[in-house]
């Protein structure tokens, strides 16, 4: 204004202000529409933003990654770094408004949805089966594997010793007592060749 009435004193590095009309939408709306058009994430940058926890900003980057969800950077007004979000903050509405232009929500909008697909499981081989087919493994069936034994800390019914353990201490292969080290005694008194 002060240029219209003093041209002389313009020096010719003024801001183009936009002339392209701006529209309000939520977050989630957004990241409905940029998952449908990758191809217009540059067309994000300088977007507005007002963001739950950082307050405004705008965005200043807009990163595709293949495979992934876009990356989102935005710098707010009160911070001095930028912070990277992808479309779930947006979709779980952690960006309450965003402000965009209305030509480019227009384009985004003229995107018909995209298709969902359809994967088919596929059945993944079981461990033991896999190890068959590889030379050098050999398979074993679960039938002859020694159950797992849980610890019992007792004290022996003979002595009255306490500290009996059957993690340490042997264990009975006729009665599965545990073998009392100091006396020798278990529940049933096998006298085995393996005490």
């Amino acid at each position: 204004m002060f240029s219209d009435i003093f041209p002389w004193s313009s020096n010719g590095t003024e801001e183009k202000v936009s002339t392209h009309a701006m529209t309000t939408i939520d977050g989630a709306e957004l990241a409905r529409l940029i998952e449908n058009r990758e191809d217009l994430l540059e067309e994000m940058v300088g977007t507005l933003v007002l963001h739950l926890k950082f307050g405004s900003g705008h965005i200043v980057r807009v990163k595709a990654r293949s495979g992934y969800m876009p990356l989102i950077t935005a710098r707010f007004e009160n911070g001095r770094e930028d912070f990277d979000f992808n479309l779930v903050a947006f979709k779980e509405g952690h960006f309450c408004q965003v402000v965009i232009d209305s030509s480019l929500l227009a384009k985004l909008r003229s995107c018909p949805p995209a298709a969902a697909t359809y994967r088919e499981p596929q059945a993944k081989p079981r461990s033991n089966e896999s190890c068959e087919s590889e030379p050098g493994v050999t398979f074993a069936r679960p039938d002859c594997f020694i159950q797992r034994r849980h610890r019992r800390v007792t004290h022996c019914w003979n002595c009255k010793r306490d500290g009996l353990d059957s993690v340490v201490d042997r264990i009975c292969p006729e009665c599965g007592g545990i073998v009392c080290p100091h006396c020798g005694a278990c529940l049933c008194q096998w006298k085995g060749s393996d005490f």
